[in-house]
């Protein structure tokens, strides 16, 4: 025992000042019923701390909720721990064995000495032999006890890993093991899964929640966070927890702190030192060069990485990095796609910049090249346009036009051909008039949009769709007549086969019969509107042509039906992944109305919020109406500093719409309404 560091038994203190976490305390008091309990994640999760929390409650003998899983000497004493601290030394199987019996000693003075003394014969025993009398003398003991084994990934040596494996398969009843790791271990992790043999606590676990973060930010930290301020920074690291730390480290002091967090980049300084020295600089330089080149991907797998790197072994280095807890997260059960941390992310890309920045650009461009063969354009796009191979970007995108529009993604449309030259937007008819129409729906101004209509030239294909959007800007502007002219010049010149602009002609004649009172012919019109536009995939379309006619019973009073035809509209602007497309946002800001109606105002609420919200990636002026609502529920709730505010955002966004006035007067007649009932109500008051 003299020869041996004392310090590796020592038990980390906790912490003066932490943040408790009962939600893994008692998944820590679950485990200690079972052979082993696993804690697998990467640097800077909190493991020994938390670890160290949990053997502070119990050397108090504190309680759980499910204490009656556990043998009553569990709870009704305090529990031992016995705690090794492992180091690359330890891959010695005699040194390994004799740091393992000398933590048990730290319990029991003499247990395992008959072992302690085979040990140093010259004639060692086998392993199995070693550990069999050790086992048969930890199993006569009277009380259980915990035994932590932290670092394990340290040990790489097949004898230890062997020893271990042999020790979990004969554990005897007192003792209950606990490994503390950076990687899995090649230990029988999954027959002991399947015997319910086994606890597991990983990143995702570690994560702090909001209510962690909050805690440890403005209590611990000190700093006096805002709830939108501590949302945001919990998203950006991930709830990672030593990324918190950091930049809680770093906002201390500062006067900007919400630019902070704008501004937190795995570029940081403090990030970057961390990780650089934890993580990067330690692996070997096959896998650093993978990690480089891999960090342009948003999305990983192998022959997306085969692809970019030019090798042929991204499979394994994948499975191993997952294997290592490399900030490497499995987006699917199959394990076939991953992506990087967010944090760890900037930092390979940072690093790549300043390492192989003549590399990027075809980095990109081969990716673009793997997706576009893969039908994943919108990825293809995003690296032909991060490749600055504009040509190929606009031909993509022109490719994929028709669909992005039809699924109402009117904003990401926007951001792709923002990032294309205009003269190569000009050089294809079909994408600057899409981009035309997509900037109208985003509230370009009506002359913004006539110059751009001014610029394309008169040929069969022209001439229908510029007829379409002609009628879109008389709509908005509420000129029926002039309207109603370019409809009918639009579906006599579009062809069948031009089913956007079709819909989008035909969908506005509905609009119009619905503006003029003529309720019978435009019900029928958007039922049959809605059926064929669902049948030939135009998403948008289909919901709100079955919103306008949810619109047309709600002025008639049908309440159900107005729900029920919303309801379906929802269903047919939410993709196969369970995704709300942004045109889910008219019904759901229109069911949020019905549920005001109905005064149920919390279902109101929700709809609206998460309408306003996705209202951005489509046309943010539909957001307008759902903030009246909200003003008009928050009033009703008697929040007039909520209402105040929901108005002033509907204001914000109408002057922001370019392309009609009819939102501002909308707004300005809410105001006055609403000031001349705040008047008569303080007067009757």
């Amino acid at each position: 025992m003299s020869q041996l560091l004392k310090t590796k038994f020592h038990i980390p203190k906790p912490r003066a000042s932490l943040v408790s976490r009962p939600r893994l305390i008692e998944r820590l008091n679950a485990g200690a019923s079972r052979k082993l309990t696993l804690l697998s994640a990467p640097p800077g999760f909190g493991k020994t701390t938390l670890l160290s929390e949990w053997i502070h409650q119990k050397a108090e003998g504190g309680r759980m909720k499910d204490e009656q899983r556990l043998p009553s000497s569990f709870i009704l004493h305090p529990l031992p721990f016995a705690w090794l601290s492992l180091d690359e030394t330890d891959n010695d199987p005699a040194r390994f064995l004799a740091y393992f019996i000398a933590a048990l000693q730290t319990l029991h003075a003499n247990l395992g000495e008959s072992t302690f003394e085979a040990l140093r014969s010259r004639q060692l025993p086998s392993v199995e032999s070693l550990l069999t009398t050790l086992i048969n003398e930890m199993a006569d003991l009277s009380q259980p006890f915990v035994y932590i084994l932290d670092d394990y990934h340290v040990i790489v040596a097949e004898p230890v890993h062997a020893a271990l494996t042999f020790l979990l398969d004969h554990l005897p009843t007192p003792m209950h093991l606990i490994i503390a790791t950076r990687a899995d271990p090649p230990l029988p992790l999954s027959r002991l899964r399947a015997r319910d043999q086994l606890v597991e606590l990983r990143a995702t676990d570690l994560l702090f929640t909001i209510d962690e973060a909050t805690a440890f930010l403005n209590q611990v930290m000190g700093l006096n966070l805002s709830a939108r301020d501590v949302a945001a920074l919990t998203e950006r690291t991930e709830g990672w927890i030593t990324g918190l730390q950091m930049a809680a480290l770093s906002m201390q002091g500062r006067s900007d702190v919400s630019g902070f967090v704008r501004a937190l980049t795995g570029s940081h300084r403090l990030v970057l030192d961390y990780l650089g020295e934890e993580v990067l600089n330690r692996q070997s330089s096959p896998t650093k060069d993978f990690l480089l080149k891999t960090s342009i991907l948003d999305r990983l797998t192998a022959p997306l990485c085969d692809a970019v790197t030019e090798g042929s072994a991204s499979q394994a280095t994948l499975t191993r990095l997952e294997q290592g807890n490399l900030f490497l997260l499995a987006l699917d059960d199959e394990r076939r796609w991953y992506r990087y941390r967010r944090l760890f992310a900037d930092l390979l890309q940072s690093r790549l910049a300043l390492q192989y920045p003549d590399q990027i650009a075809s980095l990109h461009r081969k990716a673009s090249v793997w997706h576009e063969q893969n039908g994943q354009l919108p990825e293809a796009i995003h690296h032909a346009l991060d490749a600055r191979d504009f040509e190929c970007a606009a031909r993509l995108v022109n490719q994929c036009a028709e669909a992005t529009l039809m699924r109402s993604e009117v904003v990401t449309f926007l951001s792709w051909t923002a990032r294309v030259p205009d003269e190569l937007l000009r050089a294809r008819s079909s994408l600057w008039l899409f981009q035309t129409w997509a900037l109208l729906m985003n509230g370009a101004s009506s002359p913004t949009i006539e110059a751009r209509l001014a610029e394309m030239g008169d040929t069969t294909e022209t001439r229908g769709r510029i007829a379409a959007l002609r009628a879109h800007i008389a709509g908005i502007q509420g000129d029926i007549a002039r309207a109603g002219g370019f409809v009918r010049q639009a579906l006599e010149q579009l062809p069948a086969s031009d089913m956007l602009f079709r819909n989008l002609a035909t969908w506005l004649q509905s609009a119009l019969k619905v503006s003029q009172g003529d309720f019978v012919a435009s019900i029928q019109s958007l039922r049959d509107l809605a059926e064929a536009s669902q049948q030939n995939g135009n998403v948008m379309v289909a919901a709100a042509a079955l919103s306008q006619l949810a619109e047309v019973h709600l002025r008639q009073g049908q309440l159900h039906q107005t729900q029920t035809l919303y309801a379906r509209a929802i269903a047919i602007a939410t993709d196969a992944q369970g995704r709300r497309l942004p045109i889910a946002s008219r019904p759901l800001i229109g069911v949020g109305e019905v549920y005001r109606e109905w005064n149920d105002f919390d279902a109101a609420i929700s709809c609206l919020l998460e309408g306003i919200e996705l209202s951005k990636q489509w046309r943010a002026a539909i957001g307008v109406g759902g903030y009246v609502t909200l003003a008009r529920i928050r009033q009703a709730q008697g929040d007039i500093a909520a209402a105040n505010d929901a108005i002033e955002q509907a204001w914000q966004l109408a002057v922001q719409d370019r392309a009609t006035e009819f939102d501002d007067i909308a707004v300005m007649l809410y105001r006055a309404h609403s000031a001349s009932t705040n008047i008569s109500s303080s007067r009757a008051g």
